[in-house]
């Protein structure tokens, strides 16, 4: 906690201080864009697998696989340069067949089978190489590490002269991790996403089998979930499988859509086209969504109302007296906010919750009347009384 205070000094001074601490108060920018959130994964002893689904904010869902594989490959402890246009003028050899050999390390692969300083690589187990990048990419795919491979080598006698020379050389074996990604656009629903706030995807059948095993069935996930929407007041996080509906094993997304668009007609909803094909679904409950999921935060039961508008905004400006914004994600007012903040100002703004409780930040300042500011989001919060006295927390 931090406290400053200004004491013994005259009224003007205390005045003019006001003005400079609390006036332009420090703004914190929060953004409602998930990361992909894990859905599953899975290690093997050389390899590990991580599947994560997300959405950016009105686009479909997409489900990632990325593979990180550690294996040996083939090390031979040497530095090597292109042959280009300039040394092969140098040497009198041609160009880019073959690499210069720039070092050696001592007691390497390359030092045991005799590759010195100077040495043009041309060739080893048979790979010729034209490029470093080439030699780098052989030994990762095509020279076996451990395994004795003759090397094809040019030898410097004198000015422009060199003599072939054959090494046996058994490059050791180095272990590298390599990162391989990639990804499938799922399936989505517009309908879901504008009535309930949240995108989900269906992941097909034989995508899941790939982490759950043989014969499993489709699966839907929440791929991104809009700050101060239904889903999210109802805790409902990026990354939740959707387990049940109503009561009911939830099987595939059309049962998922079909429930939302059907409590959207029957309050009257208007439900825009949006090229949809919606599935008639026999309703077993009346009222909101009877959702349960499961995923990273564990089971979840949760109660999810269909609204018609997520981005409805209500405002009113009176200029310099009162401004009014609101909409589902936050709210702002302001009254007689002019000349260095003579009045009052008020905003709330709903957070990204990596939990399943919703997070909001706040603000509120009454200046002159009160002299009175605060701050607060969570695990921060920060007061400040009559302009000079002023304190912070944490956690």
């Amino acid at each position: 906690m931090r406290t400053s205070t200004l004491l013994g000094l005259p009224l003007g001074a205390l005045l003019l201080a006001s003005l400079t601490s609390c006036v332009g108060v420090s703004s914190r920018v929060h953004t409602s864009t998930y990361d992909g959130a894990v859905v599953a994964e899975r290690s093997e002893d050389d390899y590990d697998l991580v599947w994560s689904i997300g959405a950016t904010l009105g686009q479909d869902p997409v489900l990632e696989r990325h593979e990180e594989r550690t294996a040996p490959i083939a090390f031979l402890g040497v530095r090597v340069r292109d042959m280009d246009q300039g040394i092969a003028a140098t040497s009198g050899l041609p160009a880019y067949r073959g690499l210069w050999v720039s070092s050696v390390e001592t007691g390497s692969a390359a030092a045991r089978g005799g590759l010195r300083l100077g040495d043009v690589l041309l060739s080893l187990g048979g790979v010729e190489f034209t490029s470093v990048a080439q030699f780098q990419h052989a030994l990762r795919t095509q020279i076996e590490p451990e395994k004795p491979a003759t090397a094809q080598v040019l030898r410097y006698v004198s000015e422009k002269t060199y003599e072939p020379v054959s090494l046996t050389i058994t490059p050791a074996p180095k272990r590298t991790t390599e990162t391989v990604s990639e990804s499938v656009t799922l399936e989505g629903s517009r309908a879901v996403r504008e009535l309930v706030g949240m995108q989900v995807g269906e992941v097909p059948g034989d995508l899941v089998e790939q982490w759950a095993g043989e014969g499993a069935g489709p699966q839907v996930w929440i791929a991104q979930v809009s700050p101060g929407g239904p889903a999210y007041d109802a805790g409902l996080r990026p990354g939740d499988r959707i387990v049940e509906l109503d009561g009911e094993p939830l099987v595939d997304l059309d049962q998922l859509r079909g429930a939302v668009v059907s409590r959207a007609q029957e309050t009257g909803i208007g439900i825009a086209n949006h090229g949809e094909t919606i599935r008639d679904v026999s309703r077993t409950a009346q009222g909101p969504l009877a959702l349960v999921v499961d995923g990273r935060l564990g089971r979840h039961t949760a109660s999810v109302d269909v609204i018609d508008d997520l981005d409805d905004r209500t405002g009113v400006d009176i200029p310099i007296l009162f401004e009014y914004e609101s909409d589902r994600r936050s709210t702002r007012w302001s009254l007689l906010d002019f000349i260095f903040q003579f009045g009052a100002n008020y905003s709330s703004r709903s957070l990204a919750s990596s939990n399943r409780k919703p997070a909001k930040s706040t603000f509120f300042s009454m200046l002159p009347f009160g002299f009175f500011e605060v701050e607060k989001e969570p695990g921060y919060a920060r007061y400040c009384i009559f302009w000079f006295i002023e304190w912070e927390t944490n956690g």
